[in-house]
């Protein structure tokens, strides 16, 4: 709704300015068409300046059109994160692999069949996880990194990839 606003009144105003503490609502604005004159604006604590995003400017277009996707996958408000797999280490997959993108594209289709929407998911995690994604399923990824963990005098199974049912 934040965001939303900011838009609605980027007409009738020279600079747009979103301030606020989460970066939700930058994510949000990289993830949609945000006119070239709305800003965001973190305010600064203790000792931090304030700093102003831009979000044509953040990153690549390619990448800023599947945002949303990277934002729900490595955890937001609505959704868990997945262990140890942050969105720099989503944004760092995509920008070394982009030919997953295309497969990304099906998350924002309605109309996309479902079980292409679950093996696109699946490249994306085995990328995220370290395996070849043209090749690998994220449950022999899983099982591999599980037998590899299991010769180690700790381990934690918190940062084996998850599993597809």
């Amino acid at each position: 709704m934040i965001v939303e606003t900011a838009i609605s009144l980027a007409p009738d105003y020279e600079k747009v300015a979103v301030v606020g503490e989460d970066v939700d609502l930058l994510v949000i604005m990289i993830g949609t068409s945000t006119p070239s004159n709305v800003f965001f604006l973190k305010p600064g604590e203790n000792k931090i300046p304030p700093s102003v995003y831009h979000s044509p400017t953040v990153m690549d277009s390619d990448i800023a059109e599947h945002m949303l996707f990277l934002h729900a996958v490595s955890g937001c408000d609505s959704t868990s994160a997945l262990y140890k797999q942050g969105k720099l280490k989503c944004i760092k997959v995509l920008k070394k692999n982009p030919d997953l993108l295309p497969h990304l594209s099906l998350f924002r289709d309605p109309s996309s069949d479902q079980q292409k929407i679950i093996e696109a998911g699946e490249k994306f995690l085995v990328a995220l996880y370290g395996g070849d994604y043209k090749q690998a399923i994220i449950n022999k990824l899983r099982f591999k990194e599980y037998l590899s963990s299991a010769y180690k005098i700790s381990t934690n199974l918190a940062s084996l990839p998850p599993t597809l049912l």
